[in-house]
């Protein structure tokens, strides 16, 4: 039966030789590596589109794959260290390529997300520094600092606003305590009269809150959104 192998362009012969042992459903092994011998070479004897400059890779690991296929067929033949090293390298290569590729199939379905950014990890103790360019001179450098300036200068200018004294809220506890030592108990809507704003107003219902919280006065209200009496706390 003559094995056809598809037509897409493979990267090199670990690439073709990974895919003819995972379309087996095979493990990186020696046994697995003579299976695929025969379609190896197939691939390479059918396909006059393999770049020069890589055949000599393929034909490199198609020697490789005939020569462990004989040891399977001729398990008797003994074989030197070297010639062991030289099949085991390429077992190891094989699965060390097939770890880079799967983490290359990854990485590219992370970028095609579009929402994840790989970075290395910080240098430490890098020493920043200044290299200028060939083409910066005394004269270009004052030339753009003027431009920066110009741009300051042509910014429109902000209207001026006037800044408002804000009373605080010591002084406005005092001005609780001397209002009540002239009227014992009085609503909390009197004491807003003398507010000329929303900020004094808030201020002065801080200074309320904080006199109770000092226990130096009692609030009482009815029910909700009634007035709110205050007196002294006796």
């Amino acid at each position: 039966m003559k094995y056809h192998v598809k037509t897409r362009k493979f990267e090199g012969p670990l690439d073709l030789l990974l895919e003819l042992i995972e379309k087996e459903k095979l493990e990186i092994t020696d046994v697995s590596l003579a299976h695929v011998t025969d379609q190896f070479l197939g691939y390479i004897k059918e396909d006059a589109d393999i770049n020069p400059v890589h055949l000599a890779d393929f034909l490199v690991i198609a020697a490789k794959l005939l020569y462990i296929k004989s040891k399977i067929l001729l398990p008797q033949v003994e074989e030197s260290t070297e010639e062991e090293l030289s099949t085991d390298e390429l077992a190891f290569r094989l699965k060390e390529y097939k770890k880079f590729k799967r983490a290359a199939e990854h990485i590219g379905v992370l970028l095609n997300r579009k929402t994840v950014l790989i970075s290395r990890e910080p240098v430490k103790d890098m020493q920043q520094f200044f290299m200028p360019g060939k083409n910066l001179t005394k004269k270009s450098l004052l030339y753009s600092i003027h431009q920066l300036f110009s741009l300051f200068e042509s910014q429109t200018k902000r209207e001026e606003q006037s800044i408002q004294e804000t009373v605080s809220i010591a002084e406005k506890i005092t001005s609780i305590e001397q209002f009540l030592a002239k009227k014992s108990e009085c609503n909390f809507d009197e004491m807003l009269k003398t507010s000329s704003d929303r900020t004094e107003v808030v201020v002065t219902f801080l200074a309320l809150l904080e006199l109770i919280k000092q226990r130096s006065v009692v609030v009482k209200q009815n029910t909700l959104f009634d007035t709110i009496m205050v007196k002294q706390y006796e």
